[in-house]
C-alpha cells in the first residue's frame, strides 16, 4: 500500500526504492498490485548498503523496518525504512602510472570530467566507467593492445579513497596493407575505396567500424 524510506539526506528516496524488488501499488485505476514478498524484502534490506556503498557510503546502514497492515485491509500493508547514511568516504588521491605522457594529460583531464578527482566523493559507477574509457582512449591514440587496469584501496576510519590506475600501452601500431577476401564478383577496387584509412596511418577501432558501415551501405551485404 505504502513504501517509505526515511533517513536519506545525500542520496534520494527516490533513487532507493527504484532499484528495490519491493515497490508500492501504484495509484491510478487498475494498477497492477505489487504484492509483498518476504524474501524479496529481506533481499531489499541488503540491496539498500550495497547501493550506498557504490556510492561511498561505506558506513551507510539500514537501522529498522516495519511492515504494518492497514486497519480494516488485511490485504495491505505499509512499509517503513529507516536508514543511516553515515559520513561518505571521498577521494584522496588519483594517481595514474604507466601512461605516456601526453595520454597522461588527457587522462587527468578524462577523470575530472567523471568527477574521479580528490576531494570529490567516491563513486564505483564513476571510477569503473572512467577505467574503461581510459582503455578506449589508448586504443583510439594508437595502442591496439593498451590495458587498463584499476585499484581502489579504502581507509574506512579516515574516509578517504585512494585510486590507481595503471596503463599497459604496448606498442604504438600502424595500420598495412588492407586485403579483401570473400568478395566473389564484387570488384575489389569498389570495396578498397570504402576504406577510411591509408597504409602507415595510426590504429583506431573507428575506422574499422566506420569502414565496416560503409561496406553494409553499399547494400550488397545482408549480414
Amino acid at each position: 500500500h505504502d513504501l517509505k524510506i526515511e533517513g536519506t539526506h545525500a542520496l534520494s528516496s527516490g533513487d532507493l526504492t527504484g532499484v528495490l524488488a519491493t515497490q508500492q501499488t501504484g495509484w491510478w485505476p487498475f494498477a497492477a498490485k505489487q504484492w509483498f514478498d518476504q524474501a524479496a524484502f529481506d533481499l531489499d534490506l541488503k540491496r539498500i548498503t550495497a547501493f550506498y556503498a557504490d556510492r561511498g557510503f561505506f558506513d551507510a546502514r539500514v537501522t529498522g523496518h516495519s511492515v504494518t497492515p492497514v486497519g480494516g485491509h488485511p490485504d495491505k500493508v505499509d512499509i517503513v525504512i529507516t536508514v543511516q547514511e553515515n559520513s561518505p568516504t571521498n577521494i584522496g588521491a588519483v594517481n595514474f602510472h604507466g601512461f605516456p605522457s601526453d595520454e597522461e594529460a588527457r587522462a587527468r583531464k578524462e577523470a575530472s570530467s567523471w568527477g574521479v578527482v580528490p576531494g570529490r566523493r567516491f563513486d564505483y559507477g564513476s571510477y569503473v566507467t572512467l577505467k574503461d574509457r581510459l582503455g578506449d582512449r589508448m586504443k583510439e591514440a594508437g595502442y591496439a593492445y593498451a590495458q587498463v587496469h584499476g585499484e581502489v584501496s579504502i581507509d574506512r576510519d579516515k574516509h578517504v579513497a585512494t585510486i590507481d590506475l595503471t596503463s599497459s600501452p604496448g606498442p604504438l601500431v600502424h595500420l598495412g596493407e588492407t586485403h579483401v577476401d570473400g568478395n566473389q564478383r564484387i570488384p575489389t577496387w569498389k570495396l578498397l575505396n570504402r576504406v577510411t584509412w591509408k597504409p602507415g596511418d595510426l590504429y583506431n577501432p573507428h575506422d574499422l567500424s566506420t569502414t565496416q558501415g560503409r561496406l553494409y551501405d553499399l547494400g550488397v551485404f545482408s549480414s
